[in-house]
């Protein structure tokens, strides 16, 4: 059975669970919050608009208070679930009385909880009177306004008239208290008698006891207040008149989170706004860190990833080009926090299972993506996109104008905001809506988008619309650290093994370019090293959409880094060194190749890396660890630089040389040669976001070192029955190179 990824979109309650880097921040929260002794309480506010991960960094600043072997006490108050019942003042206190006396027993705890409670009563009693208070003035009004009715309509004589309504108003009032009834006068009633029990002891006393409890504990007590934007209006100002009311309490701290710009419109009046109401009440103001996009993508990429990996036919389906195209168009602008990735990936998981028939797929996985990213954030737009299908799915013919006008009226259907973004949608998912939003002729792929299952093909379209077929970045404080680790090259080279495993390594080089100023001079003979022994195991490809692949980041950082030493033949120095005590050598032969490409542009010798007998020495040690390596074939054949390290081994050291060990490894196995010679092949359509990758055979590269004849008869001779699927892709490469050439195209 297929496991959905369902989310209950439920705060995070563990530092542990956090995926988008914000324990940091909750940390310093807590320690700011923690250290707080000062002779009068403070409050501060944690501000977060909907779905900005508010309740989740509250639960991990909490996590850390009170993991802090000091025993920080803290108290959590939601106000939200005692306003239907207009207890928030006296539950406030109780809860905090509660909270202590149940963490701990000794005798100074003991004394300020029971000293709450006596707190809370005296404060329950007004809050009851006041209340009952409300309750009662329409009553209280009601007979007011029949004791008038009655003066005006049948007393006649002004003495009577007075003496009428002397009487007739102390008949209403107590009419007016007997509907108003007993029960509130009991409350009144029970809550004075509660304050008789009290030792005689004043309010004033009560709070002065309170204070001198509170300003003798070592730690502070923190008070936490979440929802507070669900409360009404009059709710509101209890909250911040009961904060502020006892904000002279010494080692008090007042935690409370609200999304800001709600809470301020709600205290807006005519004669103050609820900013300036805010900035009276709160001292310190924090406002959620902002979640960098890129990781968010990257666990949404990590999630997806894990999806289709495990649907194999979907796999087989799944077009990156495509993807990547409807991602950048549109998607990307919808899946901008974790909230939203949740919901998305909770529902699709669920769809795409039932979309997998029992041999094959029913739908093409990215389309469905993007019609789920419709479904969920604009069900508007999906309604009417699921009614359209005769404008929608075109078989080969031209539109007109009524298709412009319904495909017009779908986009319309989103806020004006996103409407670029549909746009964008469609014009990916189904291109026949870009033509005729621009009046123009328009004659669709039909057996493409038939066999690639696409909801543009009318085939295909209604299955997507049916229940059934008719898923980093290194923090600062982090990549801080890394750097200072290039003091020691086993923990050093450990940790960036460590990253490259868990796929951040190009994500981290990024990150280090910046601050690659930062690396200390005196660290260059370990950083360089392992630099250069990282270089043979990262990966030397461009991946996704990034700029450069690992490998050319790490030759970058070596290169800066050596120039940062101005004297040209230490910088040679350390380099030939470091180089002598790695295992590398792919680095070491990219800075020597960009050394060449300079003197090739008749640059200065100023601008050159090494110095020209430096440049000869590295080139001599480099072939002669490449010949030692050659002794062990595969641990050539099986690198992606095998390619370029046999080249400078032939054009660095004795030309025959190379091609020799090639032949010997040819006759052996010549699979392994065609495959080194594999390589991707990135293009561009005209209409295309990301680049369209393939693999091809490089025969020039190939037919350099052996002759295409010769290779030919060995494959020839090769018994294919028993191959891997591996193997036999290899050779059809081969072949469509060989066709390929035979009809004069290149590659």
């Amino acid at each position: 059975m297929t496991e959905h990824t369902f989310s209950a979109d439920r705060p995070i309650t563990k530092a542990e669970e956090d995926l988008l880097g914000r324990v940091n921040f909750s940390n310093n929260l807590a320690n700011a919050l923690s250290s707080w002794s000062g002779k009068d309480s403070l409050v501060v506010a944690l501000h977060g608009r909907w779905g900005s991960g508010k309740s989740s960094i509250k639960n991990m600043t909490l996590e850390k208070l009170r993991s802090s072997p000091s025993a920080i006490d803290v108290v959590e108050f939601n106000p939200w679930e005692w306003a239907a019942q207009d207890k928030i003042t006296s539950s406030f206190f109780t809860e905090i009385s509660t909270t202590i006396g149940r963490k701990d027993r000794s005798g100074k705890t003991k004394a300020l909880s029971l000293t709450l409670l006596k707190y809370s009563q005296y404060l329950t009693t007004g809050e009851v009177v006041f209340s009952s208070f409300l309750t009662g003035i329409p009553v209280f009004l009601a007979a007011l306004a029949s004791v008038g009715f009655l003066t005006s309509q049948w007393l006649s004589s002004l003495w009577l008239e007075d003496l009428s309504a002397w009487v007739l108003a102390t008949l209403g009032v107590l009419v007016g208290l007997a509907k108003w009834g007993g029960v509130r006068l009991k409350k009144i009633g029970r809550s004075l008698l509660e304050i008789s029990k009290l030792d005689q002891q004043g309010l004033k006393d009560i709070r002065k006891e309170l204070a001198n409890l509170l300003k003798s504990r070592k730690e502070p007590l923190i008070v936490v207040m979440d929802d507070i934007d669900r409360l009404t209006v009059s709710q509101l100002r209890m909250i911040f008149q009961l904060v502020k009311a006892n904000a002279d309490f010494p080692n008090v701290v007042f935690l409370l989170i609200f999304q800001r710009d709600i809470v301020e419109d709600k205290l807006t009046t005519k004669s103050q706004t609820g900013r300036d109401f805010l900035e009276k009440i709160i001292q310190v103001p924090f406002d959620i860190p902002v979640i960098e996009e890129s990781r968010v993508h990257s666990f949404l990429f990590n999630q997806l990833d894990s999806m289709i990996a495990a649907d194999k036919k979907a796999l087989e389906l799944f077009d990156n080009q495509y993807w990547g195209n409807i991602f950048q168009t549109t998607l990307r602008y919808y899946l901008r926090d974790l909230r939203s990735v949740n919901r998305y990936i909770s529902t699709l998981s669920f769809h795409l299972s039932l979309m997998s028939g029992e041999r094959a797929n029913e739908v093409n996985p990215v389309d469905l993506m993007a019609l789920e990213c419709m479904r969920v954030f604009e069900p508007d737009v999906y309604k009417k996109i699921s009614s359209s299908k005769s404008t929608l799915a075109k078989s080969s013919h031209q539109t007109n104008s009524d298709d412009r006008e319904v495909i017009l009226a779908i986009i319309d259907a989103a806020p004006e905001m996103n409407r670029e973004y549909v746009k964008g949608f469609f014009q990916v998912v189904f291109p026949a809506t870009k033509y005729a939003i621009e009046n123009r002729g328009f004659k669709s792929s039909g057996s493409d988008s038939f066999k690639n299952l696409r909801v543009c093909s009318p085939h295909h379209f209604d299955k997507y619309f049916l229940l059934n077929t008719p898923d980093g970045r290194l923090s600062n404080s982090e990549l801080t650290e890394l750097i200072e680790l290039t003091c020691n090259y086993d923990v050093f080279l450990e940790r960036l093994r460590t990253l490259n495993s868990l796929g951040l390594i190009q994500q981290v080089l990024s990150q280090l370019e910046l601050r690659s100023e930062d690396i200390p001079l005196d660290n260059g003979p370990i950083y360089v090293r392992a630099m250069i022994d990282m270089g043979d195991v990262v990966d030397s490809r461009r991946i996704g959409f990034t700029d450069f692949d690992s490998n050319t980041r790490i030759m970058r950082l070596v290169s800066w880094f050596l120039f940062r030493i101005p004297n040209k033949d230490k910088r040679a120095e350390l380099l030939i060194e470091s180089f002598r005590r790695s295992d590398g050598l792919s680095i070491v032969e990219t800075l020597l190749v960009t050394d060449e490409q300079r003197l090739e542009k008749e640059e200065s010798q100023e601008e050159l890396l090494l110095p020209e007998e430096a440049t000869k020495t590295l080139k001599t040690e480099f072939i002669d660890r490449l010949v030692a390596k050659s002794e062990e074939p595969e641990k050539i054949l099986n690198s992606e630089h095998a390619v370029s390290w046999l080249y400078h081994w032939s054009e660095w050291g004795e030309h025959i040389q190379p091609k020799k060990w090639l032949e010997t490894q040819a006759k052996c196995n010549v699979i392994s040669v065609l495959k080194i010679f594999v390589s991707q092949s990135a293009s561009y359509g005209m209409e295309d976001r990301v680049s369209r990758i393939r693999n091809v055979m490089r025969l020039d590269d190939l037919e350099y070192f052996l002759s295409i004849e010769w290779v030919s008869e060995i494959v020839d001779d090769l018994n294919q029955h028993n191959m891997e699927e591996s193997e036999l892709q290899i050779l059809k490469l081969y072949s469509q190179a060989l066709d390929a050439r035979n009809r004069g195209v290149r590659p």
